[in-house]
């Protein structure tokens, strides 16, 4: 049964960071929009894979706690972890970023095809109704981490464990500034799209920069500091120290 366990759990976890990148990727072309009717298109998309990517996140959180104890005893031990990550972000976007962003999509134009004015371009790039979209993306993937990491009957370390909550903290912070200052540009009356070569070059700096942090992170929580777990009894019957030296 843990074959067909990892398997569904590692496909779960692949589809929701695509579905995560899909989702931020169009709520990040709204703003650009060259009229108001692309712009409640975009918005109308944007919503849908946001809401399909956190349908994903819930399912996956659903689907761990149900299956996972019946796995490895230990296996649950970072489910209440993983609810935080997967759940709180999304329940802060559905009750904050879907409302803005449905009066955003229903709000009367002069001129469907005219070109959005500043004020309907800040009110779409509204740190409260990106960036709780954006913190459910960043908690998914240290969620799915969390699922990989301690899926086999040794727990993940304690510093694993402590980590993920206050780098979701750290990460909505930088996105909530960033988000502040890309509306305020956007608002601007001389505003204009960056050229490409500058936003590969800022979408490439934050790649650095996230794998920077991840191998920190993994540099620095490789060795399980968590008890030594063989010798104890798993749900499929008793775990010896020998058993356990060819799991992950």
């Amino acid at each position: 049964m843990t074959g067909a366990y990892e398997w569904t759990n590692d496909g779960l976890a692949l589809l929701l960071i695509v579905a995560w990148g899909i989702a931020l990727y169009r709520l990040g072309r709204i703003g650009y929009a060259p009229s108001y009717r692309l712009m409640r298109r975009r918005i109308e998309g944007a919503l849908g894979f946001a809401l399909a990517a956190g349908a994903l996140s819930i399912a996956k959180l659903a689907y761990s706690a149900i299956v996972s104890p019946n796995v490895w005893s230990l296996g649950a031990d970072n489910l209440p972890l993983q609810a935080v990550l997967l759940a709180a972000p999304f329940a802060a976007a559905l009750a904050l970023s879907v409302p803005r962003l449905w009066r955003a999509a229903k709000m009367p134009a002069p001129d469907e095809e005219a070109a959005p004015d500043g004020a309907a371009r800040r009110k779409v790039a509204d740190p409260t109704a990106i960036v709780p979209f954006q913190a459910s993306a960043v908690g998914a993937a240290l969620a799915c981490y969390l699922g990989y990491a301690g899926s086999g009957p040794i727990g993940i370390g304690w510093a694993d464990m402590a980590a993920p909550v206050p780098l979701l903290i750290l990460a909505t912070v930088l996105l909530w500034r960033r988000q502040r200052t890309r509306r305020r540009t956007l608002g601007k009356f001389s505003w204009t799209l960056p050229a490409f070569a500058v936003r590969a070059a800022r979408g490439t700096l934050a790649i650095l920069v996230a794998a920077a942090v991840i191998v920190i992170w993994a540099r620095g929580t490789g060795e399980n500091v968590m008890p030594n777990r063989a010798g104890q009894l798993g749900a499929g019957g008793w775990i010896g120290a020998n058993s356990v030296a060819g799991t992950k």
